[in-house]
């Protein structure tokens, strides 16, 4: 309740969110703002759910991509999500459905903030780079793991394969693509 009963506690709140967003502004990023519910009654009347709706509306504000993760949690007992019986930090479980949660808001975030206006701009789809050199640079274990993150963002792309010739039993490319 510190939120809404001492305006000093959200002052300082909505002075960090300030500042991350003067930030954003700065450096022309989207800001993610992931609502990360404390680990205890996992209901539906779960007693912060107030005061995470306020961070969350407090983001919108500031022009944020807010990622409510409570619904990922709902109705499991807490306990079972946390690494120890008297610790509440999240377990590889919780991690999972934090994860869940902020992948799932990721995916619906406009290509403007992968680093252009259009999927063009996003760095999967510019200098016409392989997938493999993509997925390295970006440190992923395998491409797989790049084409599910990025799937979302990539161009569809059909290709009429009606230039191949097919009697080899092997499609030839031709050097060129029709436009």
């Amino acid at each position: 309740d510190n939120y809404f009963h001492n305006p000093e506690a959200w002052d300082r709140v909505a002075q960090g969110l300030d500042d991350l967003a003067s930030i954003a502004d700065e450096r022309d990023l989207c800001v993610v703002l992931l609502i990360h519910p404390r680990l205890v009654s996992l209901r539906t009347f779960h007693p912060f759910e107030r005061h995470y709706a306020a961070v969350a509306e407090a983001g919108r504000e500031r022009g944020f991509y807010v990622a409510e993760a409570f619904s990922y949690f709902e109705g499991i007992p807490g306990d079972e999500l946390w690494i120890l019986p008297w610790d509440q930090h999240p377990n590889a479980r919780g991690h999972r459905l934090f994860y869940k949660a902020l992948s799932d808001r990721l995916h619906q975030l406009p290509p403007s903030c992968w680093g252009g206006g259009s999927s063009g701009d996003h760095p999967l789809s510019t200098a016409g780079r392989d997938i493999n050199w993509v997925s390295n640079q970006l440190e992923h274990r395998d491409p797989s793991v790049t084409l599910r993150t990025y799937a979302h963002v990539l161009p569809d792309v059909e290709v009429d394969l009606a230039f191949s010739e097919f009697s080899s039993g092997i499609p030839r490319r031709p050097e060129h693509l029709p436009e």
